[in-house]
């Protein structure tokens, strides 16, 4: 349910995707995930909490970064 905006806005613009749903570490699942399917290239989206934060809650953008085998992009 949570996905169906995000999901109909896509539909609405044809642009073609997949679901998929894993459990674990984020970073880890994003950066596994994106070798399984031979992606070139990860983006995605950062809070901007700073390093501060992130050294103490953990940063998904920062172990995606540190995991993975291809270019990672960062948008704000």
């Amino acid at each position: 349910k949570c996905l169906a905006p995000a999901r109909a806005a896509l539909d609405a613009e044809g642009v073609p995707y997949k679901v998929h749903i894993s459990v674990g570490t984020p970073g880890e699942v994003i950066a596994a995930f994106a070798a399984e399917i031979g992606a070139k290239l990860i983006v995605m989206s950062t809070r901007g909490q700073g390093r501060a934060i992130a050294a103490v809650l953990g940063s998904a953008a920062t172990d995606t970064l540190r995991d993975a085998t291809m270019p990672v992009t960062f948008v704000k």
